[in-house]
């Protein structure tokens, strides 16, 4: 089972060119660094992997969801709102059905 309630910072963000695929990269405090996809590219709109959230092992089950959901409200609330992440961060917190900061 998957817990990302060490994960305390933003590294990096990116849009994929797949037609919209959100990327995230949060780190612990002791630098060790997570990848996070949410699947919004063309190839799967209105199939069951689109808005998917994956990391590096596969999509997340629902327990890790919450767990990353946690992670990543408490990450916006420390997040500069004019960091160039934090309307990604917001999208993937909303996907997951966290409230959105913006």
């Amino acid at each position: 089972m998957n817990s990302f309630a060490s994960l305390s910072r933003i590294d990096d963000c990116s849009v994929a060119m797949d037609g919209g695929s959100l990327g995230i990269a949060l780190s612990d405090e002791t630098g060790t660094i997570s990848h996070f996809m949410l699947n919004r590219s063309l190839a799967a709109v209105g199939g069951p992997t689109f808005n998917q959230v994956s990391d590096a092992d596969g999509p997340l089950n629902e327990v890790a969801q919450v767990s990353l959901l946690a992670a990543l409200t408490i990450i916006l609330a420390r997040t500069d709102p004019s960091s160039p992440c934090f309307d990604l961060l917001n999208e993937f917190a909303g996907n997951l059905g966290g409230p959105s900061n913006a």
